[in-house]
């Protein structure tokens, strides 16, 4: 989702306050529209989505002042990252870009609504088009260019995000977010050096948000460097208010878990993935690490059944076709060895019933033959 516009100061009591009265704390300022704008921005930037909406949607949707504008950047930008993962927050995305569209399509934040919808309804060709008309309504409005980054990103369009990007870097030096989405494109084109560069600027202007951090890990796991990635995701996942991972921070846990894999730490890369199953449990990718970290600590019997339910919900993962294959191998070698194991120490313990007997033959009598006399 795109991060939110920078405060946006009321210039006095005018229309920014909503209560006059003295509060029990914020020295009488708690239902000032600027504070709660400036709140909310933290808890967005600190991952807290959840807490930011909720913060927001009493004002905007609930009556309380519907067109403050100094909200809606966050507001949208916490809707739609909640929306992205089948919250109620969709639908009053689609009002609310509905709405502004009819009664104010003169302003870049209609359309934006509008964008943010379809960005969280994974339609980005229609989000490029109504984030485009946003970007020529206000050029200067930097919550549209980083969306219009984003929509370009979600479908591989490399060039045209680090173009949007740039474009939000110059128009707001002290933004973080848009040094974030370069250093993402640019790990994912494999321009690592530059990667670097634009991830520890945005680290250097904004040091608290999870997401700079997660980003880091990401490129010293693809630097090969496991032991600074895991520093790094470790680091993202305290800066979480609480150190309580939502499911927008799954892809953390499993990023974390692949690195304690490569620095044989079996037992914690388990706990990462068993964390990010209970956040996302139809995710075939980390049933499938999950069942190759028992195989590698030595547990064929548990491999197989994380195998089994990976290939239950995607059929065609060859990664996980191929490992059900050999743990079966290593299951069966492992079940004849114990086998014979076992017939082992019953001979050691009792080698005379472990030997054979061989049968005594019986002489028989032939019958009688009756005589003539």
């Amino acid at each position: 989702a795109a991060p939110p516009l920078q405060p946006q100061s009321s210039g006095g009591d005018g229309g920014g306050r909503v209560s006059s009265g003295g509060g029990p704390s914020g020295c009488g300022l708690s239902g000032n529209l600027d504070v709660i704008a400036c709140r909310a921005e933290l808890l967005f930037h600190r991952g807290d989505y959840e807490a930011a909406y909720a913060l927001t949607r009493p004002v905007l949707c609930c009556g309380r002042d519907p067109y403050a504008l100094q909200l809606l950047p966050v507001h949208l930008a916490a809707a739609t990252q909640l929306a992205a993962y089948g919250s109620e927050a969709r639908s009053d995305l689609f009002l609310l870009g509905h709405r502004l569209t009819e009664e104010h399509p003169e302003l870049a934040v209609s359309w934006y609504a509008v964008g943010c919808y379809y960005l969280a309804a994974r339609q980005p060709e229609a989000a490029r088009r109504y984030l485009g008309k946003a970007t020529q309504l206000q050029r200067g409005f930097a919550p549209a260019w980083l969306a219009y980054g984003h929509a370009f990103s979600a479908q591989d369009e490399r060039d045209q995000a680090m173009s949007a990007y740039r474009t939000a870097a110059r128009l707001f030096p002290g933004l973080h977010n848009p040094h974030l989405g370069l250093g993402a494109e640019y790990c994912a084109t494999a321009n690592l050096p530059l990667a670097e560069r634009a991830l520890l600027a945005a680290y250097d202007i904004c040091p608290n948000d999870p997401a700079v951090c997660h980003e880091l890990g990401v490129l010293m796991y693809k630097c090969g460097q496991t032991a600074a990635a895991a520093m790094w995701l470790d680091r993202a996942l305290q800066l979480l208010p609480g150190g309580r991972p939502t499911v927008h921070w799954e892809a953390t846990l499993v990023a974390l878990g692949h690195c304690m894999r490569k620095l044989c730490r079996f037992n914690v890369a388990a706990e990462c993935y068993s964390a990010a199953l209970a956040l996302a449990p139809a995710s075939p990718g980390t049933l499938a690490a999950l069942g190759y970290v028992a195989q590698l600590a030595g547990d064929p019997r548990v491999a197989v059944e994380h195998y089994h339910a990976a290939l239950a919900l995607r059929p065609d993962d060859p990664f996980a076709t191929d490992m059900l294959r050999l743990a079966l191998q290593e299951f069966a070698d492992a079940a004849a060895a114990a086998e014979a194991a076992v017939e082992a120490v019953a001979k050691m313990v009792n080698p005379a019933a472990a030997t054979p007997t061989p049968a005594v033959a019986t002489a028989v009598a032939p019958p009688a033959v009756p005589s003539n006399g």
